[in-house]
């Protein structure tokens, strides 16, 4: 389903991990990593957009377990061009059993491996550009700066049509006379995967009212709505529950019910506990006044390092009202939560 579903990830555990990997790599196009911490699972996924993680069941706790893949699942690929360059080298290799021109018999192959594209390729893939992009707005980039000025020309553009001339691919922008021309020579790839991300905290160009408008059209609780990577992209679990307790918000409550105002302030926490975390290398969220020192109490100690008010700390008390932190499953993650300060139906404390 991976291979066949661009964007999709995928997950395979056995004893030690290492057949798993094994097996997942021999599907073509698949890159399968053996992630056997936090740090490589990360890893995995932001320098070589893995699309599979193998853990092995008999090497981790379920709890270290579930760290390293919700890692996995929620970390996204850098799109750095040394990244991608090594990426593109193996998709070479996997097609022609070289890093070179194609040798051996001079025939195309199925356009799952093409190395000479024909022309159903190009209208194949021109249709999938239409599927994906047409009538959205897109954003344009050139990773290596070799084509920044023609990129900074469709940076924000929406995308009408595209369509194939013989080998060529057209696509036309609103506003523009020209067409964006691609021809793929004679082994040339063109990847069309829709964005799955949605805005992202640390970045200078998020726009929270594009993730605001999609929670306020759902039904869904805000707790899944802000693990969905299409609408908050890369805050995690740990994020999650801690930005959600310092809002005082119910983490059940329907999304459409959340009143902009404590979303926009919930935005501005993000970026806050984010910042602070790319500073200190650690996930801080308690406010000063309770913290040990104030409080009296044994620092915590886990795997993020930092001082959390519920992540993890199910069946234990509250550090602000006292009352036990409770834990549930919620589409396949752990939700932690105060029963008291996120009180159900309310918002704010």
């Amino acid at each position: 389903a991976v291979a066949d579903e661009p964007g999709s990830l995928g997950v395979v555990i056995g004893g030690s991990g290492n057949g798993e990997q094994m097996a997942a790599n021999k599907v073509r196009g698949i890159r399968a990593a053996l992630a056997w911490s936090v740090e490589t699972a990360r890893l995995a996924r932001e320098h070589n957009d893995a699309q599979v993680v193998s853990v092995g069941g008999r090497m981790h706790t379920f709890e270290e377990a579930v760290e390293i893949i919700e890692t996995f699942l929620t970390t996204p690929f850098s799109g750095a061009e040394r990244h991608q360059r090594r990426i593109d080298l193996l998709g070479t290799y996997e097609t022609t059993g070289g890093f070179g021109l194609p040798t051996g018999p001079s025939r195309p192959l199925d356009p799952q491996g093409a190395t000479v594209p024909e022309g159903h390729t190009i209208h194949r893939l021109a249709q999938r550009v239409d599927d994906a992009f047409a009538g959205d707005r897109v954003t344009s980039s050139s990773p290596q700066g070799r084509f920044e000025e023609g990129a900074a020309r469709i940076d924000g553009l929406t995308l009408v049509s595209a369509d194939a001339w013989g080998k060529h691919l057209l696509v036309r922008f609103d506003g523009l006379a020209e067409q964006v021309h691609v021809h793929l020579g004679l082994f040339g790839k063109f990847r069309v995967r829709k964005h799955p991300e949605g805005e992202v905290p640390l970045r200078d160009d998020a726009a929270p009212g594009r993730a605001w408008a999609r929670i306020h059209r759902s039904r869904a609780p805000i707790a899944t709505l802000l693990m969905d990577q299409s609408v908050v992209a890369g805050i995690g679990n740990v994020y999650r529950a801690e930005v959600l307790f310092r809002g005082g918000i119910d983490p059940f409550l329907p999304g459409r019910e959340l009143p902009e105002p404590f979303w926009d302030a919930m935005w501005a926490d993000l970026i806050a506990l984010m910042r602070e975390g790319v500073r200190k290398g650690r996930i801080d969220t308690v406010h000063v006044e309770h913290g040990p020192d104030v409080m009296g109490r044994a620092p915590r100690r886990d795997d993020h390092g930092g001082e959390v008010y519920v992540y993890r700390r199910d069946g234990r008390a509250c550090y602000v009202c006292g009352d036990t932190v409770r834990k549930q499953e919620l589409a396949a993650r752990n939700l932690f939560w105060c029963p008291t300060c996120q009180r159900a139906g309310t918002l704010g404390r």
